[in-house]
């Protein structure tokens, strides 16, 4: 009889409860060795999951301690520049009078130690005359004329030492304008400095042989080749001045010749005597 009242009560339950799990929603899962009741294994992982808030903690801002005027004078180069950076980040990010006013300080401290290492340098280029450009380059205009002068004797006289050793082959074209002027340029110039030219007509085939054969690139372009088995090397594209055909002569000798490293090409001819350590 009770058992009877049982059942009555646990169907009656089922019915009012839908979602009540009875015998038949037991489960067996050969697989993995699972078993139980079908709600519990399906819902127990969501009851476990923590929840997923959308809400993003904000931090409240840190206080940046900002060194003073004193002390930002004391900072080396990489410090004081990421502290006036910062600075600068801070006034653009909320221009208040305060703010633009510290990067204008910290600007204030960069130019009066830039200033004072300005200073210091030139004390000591002046206790070190070695170290003044000077030497190469006069600030007067005088000296500058002298320094040109002696630096276009000394040009002349290497070039008329190596005039024997090399040839300067022109390339042109009777359709390219420019080449006539190239022509009447380095006529004269060379005429003027004792150089043997030859010139080539690029509508002729043996003269397109040999320009490949050198890298001619650009027409009217000349190019110096030498008795000493320099490497070619070319010394005016298009139409230029002497004075530049000289100076692309004079530096590009030296380097094929080895008398100058790559490295040294443009630096200018010496136009002072520079002591050495044993003089005195």
């Amino acid at each position: 009889m009770f058992q009877c009242y049982f059942l009555i009560l646990l169907f009656s339950l089922h019915l009012l409860i839908p979602g009540l799990c009875l015998a038949s929603d037991w489960y067996t899962d050969p697989q993995k060795g699972q078993e139980g009741w079908y709600g519990y294994e399906v819902y127990k992982d969501k009851e476990t999951e923590p929840e997923n808030n959308d809400t993003v903690e904000i931090q409240a801002e840190k206080q940046v301690e900002w060194p003073t005027m004193k002390e930002a004078m004391g900072l080396n180069a990489t410090v004081l520049g990421h502290l006036i950076k910062k600075a600068a980040d801070v006034a653009i990010g909320k221009p208040t009078e305060a703010n633009v006013m510290r990067w204008v300080e910290y600007m204030d401290v960069a130019r009066t130690k830039s200033l004072h290492f300005a200073n210091v340098a030139a004390w000591v280029r002046q206790n070190n005359p070695q170290f003044n450009t000077a030497i190469q380059s006069p600030y007067n205009y005088s000296g500058r004329l002298a320094a040109a002068k002696a630096r276009l004797a000394g040009r002349k006289k290497y070039i008329g030492k190596k005039a024997d050793e090399i040839a300067v082959l022109l390339f042109v074209s009777q359709s390219i304008p420019l080449s006539d002027p190239a022509r009447k340029i380095l006529e004269e110039y060379c005429k003027n400095r004792g150089l043997v030219l030859r010139i080539y007509d690029m509508d002729i085939e043996d003269s397109r042989l040999l320009a490949e054969s050198l890298g001619v690139n650009a027409i009217p372009q000349a190019w110096v080749i030498s008795k000493k088995g320099y490497t070619p090397f070319p010394i005016m594209t298009g139409t230029t001045s002497e004075s530049q055909i000289e100076l692309a002569l004079y530096r590009g000798l030296r380097v094929v010749s080895g008398d100058t490293p790559p490295k040294e090409y443009a630096d200018p001819l010496p136009v002072t005597f520079t002591a050495s350590k044993e003089v005195e």
